[in-house]
C-alpha cells in the first residue's frame, strides 16, 4: 500500500461526506491507496451512506463504540493504516482527483519525508477562493520547514494539505500526546513532524478543497478559551523545541514572535466576544511574550502547564 488517507467523523453532514468519499473514489494514478474512516458516535445519517461505500476502492470504516475525540481517532486510524505515506481528509472537505498521485510523485521523486500542497477555501455560500500564501515551492530542510510553519504563510499548520511518511507522523504523535479537545492541535504535531524530516517538498498545486463551515467545528466557534488554547499549542511546540537540544529550532520562536502575537491577538478579539476579561487578556498577552525568551520555557503557573504535563507525560 502506497498511501493511506485518514478521515475522522463526528456529526458530519452526509451531503458533504458523500462529496468527500467520491473525491477519494475518483483519484487518478496507479499507486495503491486506501481511505480509513473513523466514526465517533452518534453515527447518524452518515452510517447508511458509509455502508454504500465501505469496501469500495479500499474504503475502510471503523466505528468507535464511545466517543474518542479527534486526536485519538486519528491515531487509531494511523495505527491501522497500511500505507507507506499518511494523509488526512476531513469529512466536510474534498480532494482534487490528482491529490494522491501528485503528492506521492513529489515525495518519491525528491526522496522527501513530507509533502505539502496548496488549497482552495470554500465559503459558507459555496464560493471557492484560492489560497494565496504559497509563494515558495521546492525542497526544504526540516529546519527551514519549521521556520516557514512559524511564519504561518508559505506553510500553514493544517494536517490536511500534507502527506507524511508514516513513521514520521506516528513518532510526532508519540512525542506530543495532545489531549482530546485541544484546539489547533495540528500545529505542534506538524512542528514535531517537520523537525524529524530531512527534506520537505512544497508543491504549488491546489489539491485540497477546505470548506469553511458555519457549523460547530472546534476552530470556528467564538469561545472564551480560544486565545488561551491557541497560546497553549504554541507553548507545546516551543517546549518540544527545547527538548530537541538544538538552539536553531528554539531561535525560530524569537524570530517569529511578532507573527505569533498577531495570531494570538486575533483570537483574543474573538474570545472577548465570548466574555474573556481584561485580566485574562493581560495574562495571555504577558505569557505570549515568553515564547521568544532565551532559556527553557517556564511551565509552572503558566496557562499551558496542565496541557504540557499531559502532552509530555511529565
Amino acid at each position: 500500500m502506497k498511501i493511506s488517507l485518514i478521515c475522522p467523523l463526528y456529526k458530519n453532514d452526509p451531503n458533504y461526506l458523500k462529496i468527500a468519499l467520491d473525491s477519494f473514489v475518483s483519484q487518478t494514478g496507479d499507486s495503491e491507496k486506501e481511505l480509513i474512516v473513523v466514526v465517533d458516535p452518534p453515527y447518524g445519517d452518515c452510517q447508511s451512506l458509509l455502508l454504500e461505500y465501505e469496501g469500495k476502492q479500499n474504503i475502510k470504516v471503523i466505528y468507535n463504540k464511545e466517543r474518542l475525540g479527534l486526536v485519538a481517532s486519528r491515531k487509531m486510524a494511523i495505527d491501522a493504516a497500511q500505507g507507506e505515506y499518511i494523509g488526512f481528509l476531513d469529512g466536510d472537505d474534498y480532494i482534487s482527483p490528482s491529490f494522491c498521485e501528485k503528492m506521492v510523485d513529489a515525495l518519491d521523486k525528491t526522496s522527501s519525508d513530507m509533502a505539502d500542497c496548496s488549497f482552495y477555501r470554500i465559503s459558507p455560500n459555496g464560493k471557492e477562493s484560492k489560497n494565496l500564501f504559497r509563494t515558495k515551492i521546492g525542497v526544504f530542510s526540516g529546519l527551514k520547514a519549521c521556520d516557514q510553519l512559524l511564519a504561518d504563510a508559505n506553510i500553514r499548520g493544517f494536517f490536511w494539505t500534507k502527506v507524511y511518511k508514516k513513521e514520521i507522523i506516528l513518532q510526532a504523535m508519540e512525542d506530543i500526546k495532545i489531549p482530546n479537545g485541544q484546539l489547533f492541535e495540528d500545529f505542534p504535531i506538524n512542528f514535531a513532524a517537520m523537525s524529524k524530516c530531512e527534506k520537505v517538498v512544497l508543491i504549488k498545486d491546489r489539491l485540497y478543497h477546505y470548506r469553511k463551515s458555519e457549523g460547530e467545528t472546534l476552530t470556528n466557534q467564538k469561545r472564551k478559551d480560544r486565545a488561551e488554547q491557541h497560546l497553549v499549542t504554541f507553548a507545546l511546540a516551543r517546549h518540544y523545541a527545547d527538548g530537541l537540544g538544538k538552539k536553531e529550532y528554539v531561535s525560530l520562536f524569537k524570530k517569529h514572535l511578532l507573527r505569533t502575537k498577531m495570531s494570538i491577538w486575533f483570537d483574543i478579539s474573538l474570545s472577548k466576544k465570548a466574555g474573556l476579561s481584561k485580566e485574562e487578556i493581560g495574562i495571555i498577552k504577558s505569557q505570549t511574550k515568553l515564547l521568544g525568551k532565551n532559556g527553557p520555557l517556564p511551565i509552572e503557573g503558566m496557562v499551558w502547564e496542565e496541557k504540557t504535563r499531559l502532552s509530555f507525560e511529565m
